[in-house]
């Protein structure tokens, strides 16, 4: 059988197969927690500020993953599954074939005041190549109030 294809339909058949012979990212509910333990909505619903304390927070919650001392900072950690990317590769007869997964990291962060109470807090995402410590810095430099000498500016 003969098959006869135009210029346009070889076109639009050259640009199909490219689009489709790449990986396909496919995002998914968030359920499956890749490491740490999950902060739940409950949890959080117990934390009040200027009434919660650091040690109602370690009863609950357990110690953090990181306490930054000089900012009375508590850190908890936990990555989720947010996509999936199938993908295959293939030579002659050999080839391989798999999904790779894509993670979120979420951090529960909590400061407190001079009197170890709950000043404020947030459950934040961490951006794909944003070091831990900078996104604590950048946190803590959001809700920093300014000097005097910031003020007369």
């Amino acid at each position: 059988m003969i098959f006869s294809v135009s210029k346009l339909g070889a076109c639009t058949l050259l640009v199909l197969m490219l689009v489709f012979t790449g990986c396909l990212y496919i995002p998914v509910k968030e359920n499956k927690v890749v490491s740490g333990e999950k902060i739940s909505d409950d949890q959080l619903s117990l934390i009040q500020p200027g009434v919660t304390t650091k040690t109602d927070i370690i009863t609950e919650l357990g110690e953090p993953d990181v306490f930054w001392e000089d900012e009375c900072v508590f850190a908890y950690n936990w990555e989720m599954r947010s996509a999936i990317m199938p993908w295959a590769f293939g030579y002659g007869y050999d080839g391989a074939v798999g999904i790779a997964e894509f993670d979120k990291d979420y951090v529960l962060l909590i400061q407190f005041d001079q009197n170890d109470c709950v000043k404020r807090f947030e459950v934040t995402t961490r951006r794909i190549f944003e070091s831990y410590g900078d996104h604590l810095i950048e946190w803590v430099e959001k809700w920093k109030e300014p000097t005097s000498v910031e003020v007369q500016k």
